[in-house]
């Protein structure tokens, strides 16, 4: 569709732009900017690959509202969970050049920021100021990265939109928002200087967001960084209007996204009827041969993690040396998708023709020239379970009474129910618990066994049936969103788990500026995972934005899963 361009047509598109909260540093018209036909790249981390993997996310919006409007276009999703300026920039000629688009948005800026140390300086002067690792100087800078991305694109006829960062939760006035600011700055500098268009997103979230005054929930995203559907319709009505689109053409997009979420809302509810609920086994006797089979198998040359997934579904992840923790020698891993024929699981690893089968305790493995390895089935034990609380250590669960937790609840084994918080309040402490994960062969992610031991009320470390999977920030062991763990330490469910925790609050001047971050060094089942380990924020699910040197309860946290705790005590510092 083709519209004649008019000063009145101008006025409008400005006036639109303005009332969005977004700024065009190129000449405005009146028209769609993209063509029939016409490829675009999304460039961006993992809000930007939730963007087109979601059904409703904002590049599967965006797409669908410039066809709504007569444009038919192709997206080439380029989005990666955890990709950073740097990571962009190498990739760039792979997932967006190669690929040969008219147009490429790019979405860059959050886990510069985010990433703390781990993160990408604005600037030289940034990168000499602050703490960015040794790996810091090889990262480059933001400014850097960013003009080298948008001059490589624009060298190879590829037009770029530039998105400013969304926000770092959505408390706005919290520091790692404050530090995102002179990285948004920078986009925008660079947009009036190249004249390149540009969708404000932090200011249009920043707006909503005090708009809708509701600092208890998160009105645009899920978890305070990645979108929700307001976020991502937020996000895609930035993106469509820097394309061109007035306010006209927006509303026929939005029209067609009510529809899109209508019908996604009635498919998700016909979806979730019909499938069962993933059982949850809370003993060993009850879980069934999967369980049986299920677990940790070794000899002298290394270990081989077995997970069930249901529906005689099964992954072999073996590792040279020896087991997680146990002398794994940190070299990659062989993961190997597999199922149950009769009496016997059956792998074949397509790479090598390797074959590998589980029965009767043993795993055996076939090579390709025919040589036969067995590795036997193991059972560890931490070495703190049933660890004895010393002299001075407050006892929080012995099993016999939960009047030291608000609406504790013990069930007939005398174990203490997930779902709980201290009523004692601590500061700097050690904390020494132990837990039992169900065992949920047909759960997924973060409903295999969720639950998570909060301290202060804000730093959460991640319960999670995690056996065998790579050790994450959200995984077991993770201290959620901030740091992954050392090494993956997670037992198979149904096992006796431990945590040891020594934890330090963040600590305040005398005038109330923060001068060190909390403080966490954790060992799960023995083996230490985090090494004083910084905290620069409280973690995404604790709801909770403030830091404070003031003592918190201890939370137990319910994720709608049967999470069973005992030995649980503190001792003070």
């Amino acid at each position: 569709m083709t519209k004649h361009s008019s000063p009145h047509g101008i006025a409008r598109c400005f006036a639109a732009a303005a009332y969005l909260g977004l700024a065009f540093v190129q000449v405005a018209t009146a028209e769609i900017a993209v063509k029939n036909g016409e490829k675009i790249a999304f460039l961006g981390d993992s809000i930007t690959q939730g963007g087109w993997g979601n059904p409703l996310g904002y590049v599967r919006l965006v797409m669908a509202g410039l066809e709504a409007n007569g444009v038919k276009a192709e997206a080439v999703p380029a989005g990666i969970s955890g990709h950073k300026s740097d990571n962009m920039l190498a990739r760039l000629e792979r997932d967006v050049i190669a690929k040969k688009p008219q147009w490429m948005t790019l979405s860059c800026g959050v886990n510069d920021v985010w990433h703390g140390k781990n993160g990408v300086a604005l600037d030289e002067a940034a990168l000499a100021a602050g703490d960015f690792g040794s790996a810091g100087a090889a990262r480059g800078t933001y400014k850097k990265n960013i003009a080298e991305i948008v001059e490589r694109a624009e060298a190879a006829g590829i037009k770029v939109v530039l998105l400013t960062a969304t926000v770092i939760h959505e408390n706005l006035d919290n520091a790692e928002n404050a530090r995102l600011a002179p990285y948004n700055e920078y986009l925008k500098t660079l947009a009036r200087e190249k004249k390149l268009r540009l969708a404000d997103l932090n200011a249009m979230c920043q707006e909503r967001i005090k708009a809708e005054n509701k600092p208890k929930q998160k009105v645009l995203t899920s978890d305070g960084v990645h979108m929700a559907i307001e976020g991502d319709k937020l996000m895609a009505t930035g993106v469509l209007q820097a394309l061109g689109l007035d306010a006209a053409e927006l509303k026929t997009a939005q029209v067609l996204w009510a529809k899109l979420e209508a019908t996604a809302k009635e498919a998700a509810a016909k979806k979730a009827a019909a499938k069962p609920k993933p059982l949850a086994f809370l003993t060993v006797e009850s879980a069934g041969q999967d369980y049986a089979d299920q677990g940790e198998y070794a000899n002298d040359w290394g270990g081989a993690q077995v997970i069930a997934l249901g529906d005689d579904k099964f992954r072999v992840v073996i590792h040279k040396g020896g087991l997680p923790g146990a002398g794994w020698d940190q070299s990659a891993k062989t993961e190997v998708e597999g199922r149950r024929h009769g009496a016997a699981i059956l792998f074949t690893n397509a790479s090598n023709g390797w074959t590998y089968s589980i029965g009767r305790g043993l795993l055996t493995t076939r090579t390709d020239q025919g040589d036969v390895y067995e590795m036997k089935k193991i059972s560890r034990t931490s070495p703190t379970l049933g660890a004895k609380p010393p002299a001075g250590a407050e006892i929080l669960f012995d099993g016999t009474t939960a009047a030291a937790w608000r609406n504790g609840r013990i069930d007939d084994r005398h174990f203490l129910q997930s779902g709980t918080t201290s009523k004692a309040i601590f500061t700097n402490f050690s904390l020494h618990l132990e837990f039992l994960l169900p065992f949920k062969p047909s759960g997924r992610g973060q409903d295999r066994g969720n639950s998570g031991v909060y301290f202060q009320d804000r730093y959460e470390v991640q319960v999670l049936d995690s056996f065998g999977l790579k050790g994450e920030n959200n995984e077991c062991g993770g201290i959620y969103t901030k740091h992954k763990p050392a090494v993956n330490m997670c037992f198979p469910p149904l096992v006796w788990q431990t945590y040891d925790v020594d934890f330090t609050a963040a600590k305040f001047d005398e005038a109330g500026k923060k001068i060190s971050s909390a403080v966490l060094t954790v060992k799960h089942n023995g083996v230490l995972i985090h090494d004083q380990a910084e905290v620069d924020g409280t973690t995404t699910s604790s709801g909770i934005n403030t830091v404070t040197a003031i003592g918190g309860p201890i939370q137990l946290q319910d994720h709608g899963n049967p999470i069973y705790y005992r030995n649980i005590w503190a001792v003070r510092k």
